[in-house]
């Protein structure tokens, strides 16, 4: 019986196509309203403006990084490419610094314009005591910015679903997790149900 659970766990990982690191949906996840910045300025309040009724995408990056955060923002350019005139419609993608004592909202949309950042991307910083407090209730926080995660979270708030999927994925993976959640639900009058 455990070798029959084991193969069936481990075609069911092989087969699947999205790798998701983690998924969890039993439990209500709170996302705090922590006042932002956005790369242009402009005051945000990240659940409420950001991601309240939304299907998001995060990433956590800085703009001194050179290791992973640069291959980390051309994954979300090219995921934004992808995502065309959905991009800020019905899926928004958002990079939250990992070092906003130093990463101005000028920096970010320097950082940003690198990797053809445009509508539907947001970056943000803000004050470091508030972004850390974001940073741990998203589970993404590292008390030193070097060691910050690489993985994507993606939230699909109205359904309280939350995914993890590493962000060295090729952008079409995390295209392809996220376009799950945008397919209509079944028409409760339709014959079939």
């Amino acid at each position: 019986m455990l070798l029959t659970c084991l193969i069936v766990f481990s075609l069911a990982l092989f087969f699947s196509p999205v790798p998701i690191v983690a998924s969890s949906s039993d439990r209500v996840q709170t996302i705090p309203d922590t006042a932002v910045l956005d790369q242009n300025g402009a005051d945000r309040q990240f659940y409420t403006d950001l991601v309240e009724d939304k299907i998001v995408a995060v990433n956590f990056v800085f703009t001194r990084c050179t290791m992973i955060c640069p291959m980390l923002g051309f994954k979300f350019g090219q995921l934004r490419k992808l995502l065309g005139e959905q991009a800020g419609e019905s899926i928004h993608l958002i990079s939250i610094t990992t070092d906003p004592g130093y990463d101005t909202p000028q920096r970010l949309n320097t950082w940003a314009q690198k990797f053809n950042a445009g509508p539907g991307w947001n970056l943000v910083t803000g004050d470091k005591q508030d972004i850390d407090q974001l940073l741990k209730s998203l589970k993404a926080f590292s008390a030193d910015k070097q060691d910050h995660s690489s993985l994507v979270l993606l939230i699909n708030e109205p359904l309280n679903e939350w995914r993890w999927l590493d962000g060295e994925s090729d952008p079409k993976l995390i295209y392809s997790a996220l376009s799950l959640w945008l397919k209509p639900a079944p028409d409760a009058n339709s014959p079939e149900n």
